[in-house]
């Protein structure tokens, strides 16, 4: 059953009689924090529920969860309605006051989301207020590394250049004295941040990923669950193999292909589903070795399935971690501190696991293997204040969380709403449920049809605007300074000073034109300045 199925039984059943009149009863208030991010379907099952008695708590400006069904629209209609009564919390305590000077500026600028759409947020605290700038930066990277100043970084593709940009200012405010982890540099989305995170280890700045899938796929974590697979099924010969290979046998090439001979595995059998039951496994094999790495590692994989069997799953997490081959190996790299920090964040996803009832190794992998492939919310969960690391981590992560120092790093515009370049166009469903796509032209290329082209474009209006309240949400992340990095083509900015800021793709044109930046003139900048 999905979260949809559960959405919509839900709504069934508190539409059938009597239903509705008990839960009513029995509350007599219901309250509703981050109502932004509900939809209608919800906002139905709320009323049937509450009535006149629902209180709800929320913020457009941070709806941010499109993809996952949230319709802001629900939280707009219910803000204009004149049935319900309003009450504006305008004070911010987190960013001092030359920050919320500048998001103030860009955002209630009228052509992002028309006029008088943003109400300015001001600070809450004396000492906020007390503050004095300049608290923002644009860190602007030119698009062609022929027109970067004599100073700047020649070479490689735009994005390089503009990820050892980001790292030299971090570098930067480690020589200052800020404290790493009180750093964090914000993606609009997961799979820019590999590029930026090699760029920062190449000066030598720890850093600390948070969760994504970019996290399971790190060398330490992958062994440990390896490990936790073998004790899952000894059978399992792939992940007995990654546990001969990894820290805690290290075995070289050579024995290792005498085992996987042995056993009766050739070039890519032991990642087969099915095997002969007649030949021994490779942990039989592995157990009966006359190296005495390799039946330690064997018996201690039957002595872990004995501790499943009396233990909760964050035990038998603690055990695997506690192995000195894991800590020795993290710890003997340039990038200790985060490998140290994979490991610990294992046991804190075992314990997240336990709390909705994962209590066995094999229920803990499944759990695993969906936050892999689905998980995007949490993710800050990695974080460690205690790690000395700077943090690199979406803005859904960071949602929730402040830092002195945050640089925002806007996504590539080429991007846009429709994938990848040469992908196939996205199929949109309209308000009927029905679902539109694509169809072949007569030269051969998919095609919208009319009423897919007039979706698309209705939906690119809520991506773009989608997109503002993330740059939104990552901007007041910030407590005392933040950084806005993204490429500038000088010469199309300047063409597109006319063209609305909602629907133009130069990832800096809307903050620039907002701030009435066009040249590098700090003192238009009313608290910012240029890098």
């Amino acid at each position: 059953m999905t979260f949809d199925d559960l959405e919509r039984h839900a709504l069934r059943a508190v539409q059938q009689p009597g239903v509705a009149t008990a839960l009513r009863e029995r509350w007599q208030l219901v309250a509703i924090d981050e109502f932004q991010d509900t939809n209608e379907r919800q906002l139905r099952i709320l009323d049937a529920v509450a009535r006149d008695h629902l209180f709800m708590v929320g913020d457009q400006w941070q709806s941010i969860y499109r993809f996952r069904g949230a319709d802001v629209a629900v939280f707009q209609r219910e803000l204009a309605s004149d049935a319900t009564a309003k009450v504006y919390m305008l004070e911010n305590f987190r960013s001092d006051a030359p920050v919320l000077d500048v998001v103030n500026g860009v955002f209630e600028h009228p052509e992002l989301f028309g006029a008088g759409g943003y109400r300015a947020v001001r600070a809450g605290s004396e000492q906020q207020r007390a503050a004095r700038g300049p608290s923002v930066d644009l860190l602007v990277v030119p698009h062609e590394a022929s027109t970067l100043a004599a100073e700047a970084v020649e070479g490689g593709t735009r994005r390089e250049r503009e990820a050892r940009r980001v790292a030299e200012h971090v570098a930067g405010l480690l020589d200052e004295g800020v404290a790493a982890s009180d750093i964090v540099v914000v993606f609009e989305s997961g799979w820019e941040i590999d590029r930026f995170e090699g760029a920062l280890r190449a000066l030598d700045v720890p850093t600390l990923r948070a969760a994504s899938t970019g996290y399971y796929d790190q060398v330490d974590v992958r062994d440990v669950l390896a490990v936790l697979r073998a004790v899952r099924n000894p059978l399992d010969d792939l992940a007995v193999t990654s546990v001969l290979a990894g820290p805690v046998v290290r075995c070289d090439y050579g024995d290792l292909a005498a085992l996987l001979r042995e056993a009766g595995l050739g070039r890519g059998d032991a990642g087969a589903r099915r095997r002969d039951a007649r030949r021994p496994s490779l942990l039989d094999v592995a157990e009966g070795s006359t190296d005495p790495d390799i039946t330690a590692a064997a018996r201690w994989i039957g002595e872990l399935r004995e501790v499943e069997r009396s233990s909760s799953i964050v035990e038998v997490v603690e055990h695997v971690v506690a192995h000195p081959a894991f800590e020795l190996a993290a710890a003997g790299r340039a990038d200790g501190v985060q490998r140290l920090a994979n490991l610990r964040q294992l046991v804190v996803l075992a314990s997240e696991a336990r709390r909705v009832g994962v209590s066995s190794t094999a229920r803990f992998l499944d759990y695993v293997d969906a936050q892999r492939r689905f998980q995007k919310l949490g993710e800050a969960s990695i974080a460690d204040e205690t790690s000395g690391a700077v943090r690199l981590m979406t803005i859904h992560a960071s949602k929730g969380l402040e830092f002195g120092h945050v640089i925002y790093v806007k996504a590539d515009a080429v991007m846009g709403n429709g994938g990848l370049p040469g992908t196939p166009p996205a199929p949109l469903v309209d308000e009927r449920g029905a679902v539109h796509v694509a169809v072949p032209s007569s030269d051969g290329p998919l095609r919208d049809t009319e009423r897919l082209a007039e979706l698309r474009v209705a939906d690119d209006r809520h991506h773009h605007a989608e997109r503002m309240r993330k740059a939104y949400v990552a901007m007041t992340r910030a407590r005392t300074r933040l950084v806005v990095s993204a490429p500038v083509d000088a010469e199309a900015d300047r063409d597109a000073r006319t063209q609305p800021i909602a629907t133009d793709h130069a990832p800096l044109h809307w903050i620039r034109a907002t701030l009435d930046v066009w040249e590098s003139s700090p003192d238009r900048l009313h608290g910012s300045e240029l890098v």
